[in-house]
């Protein structure tokens, strides 16, 4: 059986893949937050947490010519992915039996070195998919993958949130290390060692090096390449940060956890899981530059409007805060999608793993910046101060795509 074969088997594969990339990122970013909020610590606090896990997803293009350099016939991106993934199991096995909220210092240095495995992961698998999906399926691909995403994050966000309370926070990690191991075996058995279109010349090392530097500067010359960083450092900064104060934000205006690990299973999955497969086939069938501008708005707008619930009635949840949170994660969807498309246009083959994690790079740096940022905004100012500043960062760099030039035909 081999899954590259086919558009079908890709489509299964990439979702698997992303799946076990989407399982931390919602425990780190939404099961983990809420939970230290439930367990009484500051949401200062919290936020600096994400805020600082996000760092090796942020800076991973710095490692990431490793992962383009160190290639051969019997290491290949899918050893890269399984050497991060079995790291990623290791260095949350001393948090089974500990407490969060009495181990803080613990439990940062253990995520961290999580962070810095799964973020390889993320490289890898990145890298991979640009090496063998034509561009013109790239749209519908990420729309598969961003469902693989939102799974994982249903999994190990909501569905974490749910759990603790049943079996505990040690056997929610267990699940965490199944979620690892599951499309492991996957990518091991259901694959043929992959062949790149476009292999590196392997004449000698440091002429390989060489030809790799060479093409990351051609591209730090181009214009599209610094209009892609700018809006990926920049653009999502109402949604990255959202997503990190939604479930603390709930806790504050009393909603049980349990009920929030509900909410982000279904209704919020669901939403998302629909948004990345409009959003990706959207991106396939227009000029994607235009359709992320209208999608990254789209986005800013649900957020903003959040923002003005909030400020209206802080302290008791409506209905149209539920819609209206099912309507961002729709937004969110669309957007992710269509901009991870773009950002893989303007990518090439041989250096993709060091290229486009430099744009996911940016977007996670976005990340960063931002939870910590809305944390201090409203430590001073409240919940919606904090969410219509993220939005007016997010609102004045959509323009920055008009000035974006991308093929119609979506080629590299």
């Amino acid at each position: 059986m081999n899954l590259l074969a086919s558009p079908t088997g890709r489509k299964i594969l990439f979702a698997a893949l992303y799946f076990s990339e989407g399982a931390p990122i919602g425990f780190l970013w939404l099961a983990l937050p809420t939970k230290l909020k439930a367990d009484a610590v500051d949401l200062e606090k919290i936020t600096w947490l994400t805020g600082i896990l996000v760092l090796p997803w942020a800076f991973k293009f710095l490692w990431a010519p490793l992962v383009d350099f160190a290639r051969n016939d019997r290491w290949s991106f899918k050893h890269w992915i399984t050497a991060a993934q079995l790291m990623m199991i290791a260095s949350l096995i001393p948090l089974v039996d500990k407490n969060p909220a009495e181990t803080f210092g613990l439990l940062t240095a253990c995520l961290l070195c999580h962070a810095f495995a799964a973020a390889t992961q993320d490289v890898s698998i990145d890298a991979f998919c640009i090496s063998v999906v034509q561009p013109s399926e790239r749209g519908q691909l990420n729309g598969w993958m961003q469902v693989g995403m939102s799974l994982g994050k249903a999994a190990m966000g909501g569905g974490a949130l749910i759990l603790f309370d049943w079996i505990g926070f040690g056997n929610v990690i267990y699940l965490l290390f199944a979620c690892a191991i599951i499309p492991m075996f996957l990518l091991h058995f259901g694959t043929r060692n992959e062949l790149p279109r476009q292999p590196v010349r392997q004449a000698s090392k440091s002429s390989a090096m060489l030809e790799i530097a060479s093409r990351l500067t051609s591209a730090l010359r181009f214009r599209n390449t610094w209009l892609a960083v700018a809006f990926a450092l920049l653009g999502g900064a109402a949604f990255k940060s959202f997503e990190i104060i939604w479930g603390p934000m709930l806790i504050d205006a009393g909603v049980q956890q349990a009920n929030i690990g509900w909410f982000a299973s279904l209704p919020w999955i669901v939403s998302m899981v629909v948004g990345s497969l409009i959003g990706g086939y959207a991106s396939d069938r227009y000029h994607r530059p235009a359709v992320v501008g209208g999608f990254a708005a789209t986005t800013v707008a649900s957020i903003a409007w959040m923002g003005y619930l909030v400020h209206l009635n802080p302290t008791h949840p409506t209905a149209a805060w539920w819609f209206t949170l099912g309507a961002i994660a729709f937004s969110i969807g669309l957007l992710t999608a269509s901009s991870y498309a773009l950002f893989m246009d303007l990518t090439w083959p041989p250096t993709a793993a060091t290229q486009f994690s430099g744009y996911m790079g940016a977007t996670n740096g976005c990340e960063s910046w931002s939870s910590i940022a809305i944390g201090i905004v409203i430590a001073e100012r409240g919940y919606a101060v904090g969410i219509w500043s993220m939005c007016a960062v997010s609102i004045l760099v959509i323009p920055l795509l008009i000035f974006m030039r991308v093929p119609q035909s979506k080629a590299v």
